[in-house]
C-alpha cells in the first residue's frame, strides 16, 4: 500500500468515525486500527495470520497526536495479551510465546500432605500430586512458577519446635497422710493441706522443684502416695497429644426382644475405659511452653455389674519456663475395694461354705495429683579457647 493511499484511507476513516461519534470514542477491530496507526505513523504493520484480527475490538480515541498512536497501539495489544515486535522496517503483531512446562518436585523433610495443601490453592492452574510414601510433591509448571513454588516450600519446610515434659501422676491416701506425722517445713510445701484444696495449681521454679521431688520420694517410701505413671512426653509445637491411664472394665448391658410371641431378656458385656485421660495442645515460644490442658478423671464409685463412676474434668491453660513445673491437684477420687476371706477346705464345702467365707468392702478417700515438669534443654558446650 503506497503512502498516498494510506493517507487518504486514514483521512476517510477518521472523518467517518468523528462524524459518527461526537464523543471521539469509537469501536474498531484490530485490523482496522492497525491500518489507522500505520497511516498516522507511516510505519508498516503486519499481523500474524494466527491472530484473529477481525474478532478483536478496541474502544479507541478517534484523534491522537502522531506520537501517541504507536504507544496506544502497544497498550491495547498488551491488554489483549498480544506481542508487538519491532523489526528494521516494520512492526509485527503476533501471539505471545508459550512458556514451556516441565515436571518438577520437592521432597519435604518436616511437612505432610495436610500441611502443603494450601500451596495447591495458591497456584490453582498448576497440576500437583503428592506421594505420601516419599513425602514428595510433584507438579508441572513453567520455570518461573517452579522457582516460586520451590521458595515457598523451603520457607515452610522447617523443623518443628519441640520440648520434652515429664508427667508424674500420683495418688495420695488422705487417711495415711493425716496420720503420717511428717514435718513439712523443710520441704517448703505442706502437702498435708491437699485434702482442703479444690482443683488448684502450684508453680515451682528449679530449686523448689528439687525440694518437692525429695518430698515425693519420702511420701512414696512411707506408702502415703502411689506414683501411678511417670512418662516423658515429646511435645511438638501446635500438635495435640494425648495420654491415658485407664482400666478397661466390663459393664453389664441388658436388652429385651420379642421372639415367638415371648419376651426374652439377655445380658451382654460392654467394655469401657475408666481412669485418667489427658489431652495437651502445646505452643512453644523460645524458653516458654504454653499448654492447653484438658484432663478427665473417672473413678468407680460402686462395685457391681453396673458400676457408677465419678467424673472430674479440668480445662485450663498454663505457661511454663524451661526447668520449671506445675502441680495440678485437688482432684478428689475414691477407690472401692473388695476383700474376700475364706477358710481353706471348709470354705469349699457344699451347703455350709457361706459360714466360712466373708467379704468386706473398703472405700478409700484419695487425691489425684499431676506434676508437669518442663525438662530443661542441655545447651551444647562451648569450644575451649585456644
Amino acid at each position: 500500500m503506497t503512502t498516498s493511499i494510506k493517507s487518504v484511507l486514514f483521512l476517510i476513516l477518521s472523518s467517518v468515525l468523528l462524524s459518527a461519534n461526537p464523543n471521539n470514542i469509537y469501536k474498531v477491530d484490530l485490523f482496522q486500527y492497525a491500518e489507522i496507526v500505520s497511516s498516522a505513523t507511516h510505519q508498516n504493520i503486519l499481523i500474524d495470520n494466527k491472530v484473529p484480527a477481525k474478532e478483536i475490538y478496541f474502544y479507541a480515541p478517534a484523534k491522537l497526536s502522531k506520537s501517541d498512536y504507536l504507544q496506544t497501539f502497544r497498550d491495547l495489544l498488551k491488554d489483549c495479551k498480544l506481542r508487538l515486535i519491532h523489526r528494521k522496517n516494520y512492526y509485527y503483531v503476533t501471539l505471545p510465546l508459550k512458556t514451556p512446562e516441565n515436571l518438577y518436585h520437592y521432597t519435604f523433610q518436616n511437612l505432610n500432605v495436610d500441611e502443603v495443601r494450601f500451596i495447591t490453592r495458591v497456584y490453582p492452574q498448576t497440576k500437583f500430586q503428592f506421594f505420601k510414601n516419599s513425602n514428595t510433591l510433584y507438579y508441572v509448571s513453567d520455570f518461573k512458577t517452579h522457582k516460586q513454588i520451590q521458595s515457598i516450600c523451603k520457607n515452610l519446610d522447617l523443623p518443628y519446635t519441640s520440648k520434652d515434659i515429664k508427667l508424674t501422676i500420683f495418688i495420695t491416701d488422705l487417711k495415711k497422710l493425716k496420720s503420717s506425722g511428717i514435718k513439712y517445713e523443710k520441704f517448703q510445701f505442706d502437702i498435708s493441706g491437699l485434702a482442703n484444696i479444690t482443683q488448684n495449681a502450684f508453680n515451682f521454679d528449679y530449686n523448689a522443684l528439687f525440694q518437692f521431688k525429695g518430698l515425693l520420694d519420702l511420701l512414696q517410701k512411707n506408702k502415703i502416695i502411689d506414683i501411678v505413671q511417670s512418662p516423658i512426653l515429646h511435645l511438638t509445637d501446635d500438635k495435640p497429644i494425648s495420654f491415658n491411664v485407664v482400666k478397661n472394665i466390663p459393664i453389664v448391658v441388658s436388652f429385651t426382644q420379642v421372639k415367638d410371641n415371648q419376651v426374652v431378656s439377655q445380658n451382654s458385656y460392654e467394655y469401657r475405659d475408666v481412669g485418667l485421660k489427658i489431652k495437651i495442645k502445646p505452643n512453644i515460644f523460645h524458653d516458654y511452653l504454653f499448654l492447653d490442658l484438658n484432663l478427665t478423671s473417672e473413678s468407680i464409685d460402686t462395685l457391681s455389674d453396673t458400676p457408677i463412676t465419678n467424673r472430674l474434668n479440668l480445662q485450663n491453660s498454663f505457661k511454663l519456663k524451661d526447668g520449671h513445673a506445675i502441680l495440678l491437684t485437688g482432684l478428689n477420687i475414691s477407690q472401692n475395694t473388695k476383700h474376700h476371706y475364706k477358710i481353706p477346705i471348709l470354705g469349699d464345702l457344699p451347703y455350709v461354705h457361706p459360714l466360712f467365707n466373708s467379704t468386706t468392702q473398703e472405700k478409700r478417700d484419695q487425691i489425684l495429683s499431676i506434676l508437669i515438669e518442663v525438662i530443661k534443654e542441655k545447651k551444647a558446650a562451648e569450644p575451649a579457647a585456644e
